[in-house]
């Protein structure tokens, strides 16, 4: 599965006193699903064309936990951070529940570091943390916590229904306790 958990190299972004984005080879925010506890992916959502050349999976989520917004308050940087599907690079050879219910799954799982990661940065704004790098420093070790758990669900819960299940309910399980830090 091909994940992307995109940071903007927050020691390179100029952060200004307006806020703007900063991410403009970003797809279009057409192409963009945002996380939504109320709205789960569906396999018209997977629109890109299956790389069965390089691959011998059924589907594959792109998938993003964009930066889109750096702004100063005062001394303190603040960022907006959202999770996002993308279309146009999500793709599908099959329309089976389980593999669909396999993907969301991941999807859930980049919203959980998300908000993660909206937790350290909210703990680093209390303490006027106004350093970019220490922000980039949380940053970093929640994209390595990411990576192995993508890879550990995959190892585990591939063509295994009851592990896909215990799966999904853990990760919906952590997505509750983490509910005060989802995107507003």
């Amino acid at each position: 599965m091909m994940y992307k958990i995109l940071f903007a190299a927050l020691c390179i972004v100029f952060v200004s006193n307006e806020p703007r984005s900063y991410f403009d080879s970003m797809p279009q925010d057409i192409d963009k699903i945002p996380w939504s506890s109320t709205k789960k992916l569906t396999w018209p959502d997977f629109q890109g064309v299956p790389d069965t050349a390089r691959s011998n999976l059924a589907a594959m989520s792109t998938v993003v936990v964009e930066i889109s917004d750096g702004h100063w308050e005062g001394d303190i940087p603040k960022f907006k951070i959202g999770t996002y599907f993308i279309k146009s690079k999500s793709w599908t050879t099959t329309n089976d529940n389980y593999t669909l219910n396999h993907e969301q799954v991941h999807f859930d799982l980049h919203e959980l570091y998300a908000r993660k990661i909206r937790k350290a940065f909210d703990s680093l704004n209390r303490k006027k943390v106004s350093e970019v790098p220490s922000y980039q420093k949380v940053y970093n070790r929640y994209l390595e916590e990411a990576t192995a758990r993508h890879y550990r669900y995959d190892s585990e819960a591939n063509f295994n229904e009851i592990k896909q299940q215990q799966w999904s309910r853990q990760v919906q399980s952590d997505i509750q306790q983490t509910k005060q830090y989802e995107a507003q």
